[in-house]
């Protein structure tokens, strides 16, 4: 397994960006939960690939998330399908594709 370098952050719950994993330091307050995101990071590839999409919908966490997101607001940046990664458009495929899903049903469903 190649090294990461891990960033403590102040927002969002954890993603990774080639060989940099960033971490809401309030993670630190849940040992057990912050582990567990730890590991689930390092399984993503350097580059984006399709294995790291389906690694987050079988590996979803998204209850605990939801639960850390209420302890601490600022998480819920990270269900942003886009962000500003040192000053630039950072993407996130998986939530992308989340909602893009989400719009297609609701728009069967509204029309």
């Amino acid at each position: 397994m190649n090294a990461v370098e891990l960033v403590w952050i102040d927002h969002s719950i954890a993603y990774r960006i080639g060989d940099t994993i960033y971490m809401n330091y309030n993670l630190l307050k849940y040992p057990e939960f912050m582990t567990k995101t730890l590991m689930h990071e390092m399984k993503h590839s350097l580059n984006y690939q399709s294995k790291d999409f389906l690694l987050d919908i079988k590996e979803s966490t998204l209850w605990d998330n939801i639960l850390f997101c209420l302890k601490n607001p600022r998480g819920f940046i990270g269900f942003l399908p886009f962000a500003i990664h040192n000053k630039k458009l950072a993407i996130d495929i998986t939530q992308l594709t989340i909602y893009a899903i989400f719009a297609v049903i609701l728009w069967v469903i509204l029309n």
